[in-house]
């Protein structure tokens, strides 16, 4: 059977600078080198204020990696397999001296047989990375990519750590992923996969793939001599010709194999004992009564497992692997507009509505873009994820389950995996299966023209492809691929000149139909329509957050089909600024440091504001302007909450002509105060739980008219709901005059309109002082929705005051107001169950907050707008 040596650990690590300098460390591996640095004391503590100016000069430097280890006395070397789980990024491998390998692709495993280079006892290991700088000379360096970075895209590794808009430069070197030495015996499984082909009303059709590799020195093949007596086991590959039997030459070894399939409960539902006689075998199994996988809110996720064991010569068993899967199908369903229909008008009301004349489409058939599970549209919430560290060797497994667990709590059933980051660690694709969040994946290029003429570069590509494929594909929250993140902007979509051209023909259209026929695949994010950036098919990518006129109602009265991107922006609070800046960085007039926090895109007009201070200009015309530093930090953290509730509402009410919202973005590289739902630290955002308020399964929304307004309740679950509405108007100074009550009924997975209520008809007329508020409750919960004339920043509320106390043994906060008090907020390292919310004239809640470890509750501060 097979076995392995780990050969992670603490290596020495030698440094050799461009002008002779040298430096010796410990490092760990798996590990990147600033992290050793950091941790050694050879730069500063990264991430505080503007530290990160004093650790460029690492990328400048040779790194030299080096290690002994010890290799058994019963270790069989004749199959002996190195493996390297990631080199970041142009690495010299030397095994006791004599050179292993050159590699120049931090994105993908590589593996070498080392029979010829390793010992039984002491063995020396040694791994020289480079500058990449040294190996792109003679390069073109004319090809467009975002953040005036030609030179990213002739290296294979995470694209956004070059410098990008909300994450600094941070080019690094070293082992990131495991080292693996395995030892096999006669032969390996290479790869394993299981899709749901149908689901039947009593079965589901599975089928697999399984991928085996013999050792070199038994695959072979023999001829059998005339007229010699053949053995029995032999006569299979026997023919018939002209009456004669001929033998044709025979494998010296064929594998053979047991399959089973095993249910969530442990039972074995399905065996076969199947003989491998080629390198990819294909089989079907139907799985009676099966338990399917939904995402979250729309059902349970049972994962099945399917395990194979691999026998030798003389039956023993050589080696075994266990894949674990859902039972599911997925689709994307583009049906065009009927002529006349009401998705025609919306169409027309949506290109109407764009401020982007290249989403108008004029000419062009509007289509739906709904995802399908198990036959069953899926309204998509959620956001665009993307690396959680610059340094990912350090996320850990417990990192990747809190953060996709809080996607799940705040109901966010889809994540998107954006194209400049990485191919995501096992851990962060397990979470997703086990909590219901579902993905959707980039193939790893962003933002550029990838150097497609560069034949080096496109077969460094060709190996990259499928090895991705193979790990992504078991995963049933993974519902759709993307070869790319914004490539094809500004080309149409049947453009034959369009980026990627050539990866379409040589590399995704080949590799998906072989090794996963499963999903369906886009050529880039977004797709369709002109400048593949259409708002009325396909998916989208939007930055209306920054429109200063009439945000958010005017434009989101007509949402798009699908926003796989859809920008906002806002900051975190004071507990976690303090993690990286001081006060006086707060309250400077001038916020440097927020401006290099959040970073900024070199590509807009001249005289641009930077990101942070348009978003604060947002704020400003949304909220007021702050009259203090506290104002102006949770007024800039408010803006987030109302855009993502307005936002997701929207969608909401448009389904099914819009089917999908992912913010951009949900989670930080770095500690910043700019784009994502959840911070570096995990602490969420006002936009998290703006979309948390938003996304509940069952929820009460208005629909704004030119009299009055639309009560609807909006159900994204798969039952009915029932129970009970009231519409009322709230006066701030804490009267309130209710204007409906009532029963409302929705069908599962459907919107219903309750009640229309005009302004006319009203007990006083809406204005600076005063709202409308819906609440439902029921055993779909309770939820309330508000609904405002004026613009927020004209709202008059009177000076309330917050109080609060704190229940230790439950972990609770209860807080309660005589009068009305605006966007309540909480400020902890930790998890609350609800946040900046409004609380009403005489209102008392009780909220669970969580702090995370090393935090207390004693550290709980709250604010309000209107204190």
């Amino acid at each position: 059977m097979k076995k392995e040596l780990n050969l992670g650990g603490i290596w020495q690590v030698k440094g050799y600078g461009p002008n002779g300098e040298k430096m010796s460390l410990p490092a760990k591996v798996p590990g990147m080198i600033h992290l050793d640095l950091e941790r050694e004391g050879k730069i500063p503590t990264m991430f505080w204020r503007d530290n990160a100016e004093q650790c460029q000069w690492v990328e400048t430097w040779t790194w030299e990696y080096s290690t002994y280890f010890d290799v058994p006395a019963d270790a069989d070397l004749s199959y002996a397999v190195l493996e390297f789980g990631g080199l970041d990024t142009y690495a010299d491998i030397w095994l006791n001296g004599r050179r292993l390998a050159k590699t120049q692709n931090a994105q993908i495993p590589h593996e070498f047989f080392v029979k010829d280079y390793i010992n039984h006892g002491k063995n020396r290991i040694k791994i020289t990375f480079t500058p990449y700088q040294q190996h792109i000379q003679g390069k073109r360096m004319d090809y467009v990519a975002a953040f005036n970075r030609s030179d990213r895209v002739h290296v294979r590794r995470m694209q956004c750590t070059f410098y990008w808009d909300w994450v600094g430069r941070f080019v690094t070197f070293g082992p990131w992923r495991p080292i693996i030495l395995h030892f096999y015996d006669e032969a390996r499984i290479r790869s394993q996969f299981v899709w749901t082909h149908d689901i039947a009303q009593t079965s589901a059709s599975l089928q697999m793939q399984v991928e085996t590799e013999i050792r070199k020195d038994l695959e072979g093949m023999y001829q059998i001599p005339a007229g010699s007596e053949i053995p029995p086991e032999t006569a299979r590959f026997g023919d018939i010709n002209n009456g004669q039997m001929v033998f044709a030459p025979r494998p010296t070894y064929i594998p053979t194999a047991k399959i089973e399939i095993i249910d969530p409960d442990g039972r074995v539902v399905w065996k076969e004992r199947r003989v491998i006689n080629n390198p990819r075998i294909y089989i079907q199994a139907d799985i009676k009564d099966p338990k399917l996988w939904w995402p979250v809110n729309y059902g349970d996720q049972p994962l099945y497992s399917l395990h194979i064991v691999l026998f030798g010569k003389d039956g023993r068993p050589v080696d075994e692997k266990t894949t674990r899967f859902g039972i599911r199908t997925v689709r994307v369903e583009q049906v065009k507009d009927a002529p006349g229909s009401e998705e025609e008008k919306m169409t027309d009301a949506v290109r109407k509505a764009s401020p982007e004349p290249r989403n108008y489409d004029l000419e062009l058939e509007g289509s739906s873009f709904t995802l399908l599970v198990n036959g069953v549209r899926i309204m998509c919430k959620g956001g665009n994820w993307v690396p959680a560290d610059p340094f990912p060797c350090r996320i850990t497994k417990e990192k990747y389950e809190r953060l996709v667990k809080l996607a799940a709590v705040a109901n966010l059933n889809l994540l998107r995996v954006w194209g400049g980051g990485i191919y995501e660690s096992d851990d962060f694709l397990e979470a997703c299966d086990k909590f219901g969040v579902m993905l959707t994946y980039d193939f790893q290029l962003a933002c550029a023209r990838f150097p497609e003429d560069d034949e080096e570069w496109v077969e460094n590509y060709k190996d990259e492809v499928p090895k991705a494929i193979r790990r992504l594909r078991n995963h049933p929250s993974i519902v759709w691929y993307a070869g790319d993140n914004e490539n094809a902007c500004h080309f149409d979509y049947d453009d034959p000149g369009a980026p990627g051209t050539r990866l379409l023909r040589e590399v995704y259209y080949k590799d998906l139909s072989i090794l996963d026929p499963s999903r369906n695949f886009f050529p880039s994010s977004p797709f369709y329509g002109h400048n593949n950036c259409s708002t009325t098919m396909g998916d989208c990518h939007q930055s209306w957050y920054y429109e200063k006129k009439d945000m958010p109602r005017r434009l989101l009265k007509a949402t798009p089909r699908f926003a796989s991107e859809c920008c906002t922006q806002g900051s975190s609070m004071f507990a976690t600024l303090r993690t990286f800046m001081t006060d006086e960085d707060m309250a400077d007039p001038e916020v440097k440091i927020f401006d290099y926090h959040v970073k900024d895109n070199p590509h807009k007009p001249a005289g641009t504001p930077t990101l942070y201070v348009q978003s604060r200009e947002v704020s400003d015309n949304l909220l007021g302007k702050p009259a203090n530093t506290e104002q102006k930090i949770l007024k800039d953290a408010y803006t987030q909450y109302i855009w993502c509730d307005e936002t997701i509402q929207a969608f909401r009410r448009n389904k099914w002509y819009s089917s999908g919202i992912q913010f951009w973005m949900y989670n930080d590289c770095w500690p910043t105060t700019g784009l994502a739902l959840v911070d570096y630290y995990l602490v969420p955002k006002a936009g998290y739980y703006g979309a948390m308020h938003a996304s509940r399964p069952v929820m009460v929304t208005f629909r704004e008219l030119d009299d009055g307004v639309d009560v609807m309740v909006c159900n994204d679950s798969l039952s009915n709901s029932c129970g009970n509405i009231r519409v009322y108007v709230q006066e701030n100074d804490g009267g309130k005059r209710e204007v409906y009550s009532g029963r409302f009924f929705s069908k599962a997975n459907e919107n219903c309109d309750v009640t229309t209520i005009k302004f006319s008809d009203l007990p006083v007329k809406l204005g600076k002082g005063n709202q409308l508020i819906a609440e439902i409750s029921g055993p779909c919960g309770f939820h309330r929705s508000f609904y405002a004339s004026v613009w927020p920043k004209d709202m008059e509320f009177p000076k309330a005051e917050v109080v609060f106390s704190i229940d230790k043994e439950t972990s609770t906060v209860t807080v309660s107001s005589e009068k009305y008090a605006r966007a309540v907020a909480f400020d902890i390292i930790g998890f609350c169950e609800d946040n900046f919310f409004d609380l009403l004239p005489g209102e008392t809640r009780v909220i669970k907050v969580t702090p995370y470890e090393g935090h207390t509750l004693d550290e709980l501060a709250v604010y309000w707008l209107n204190r």
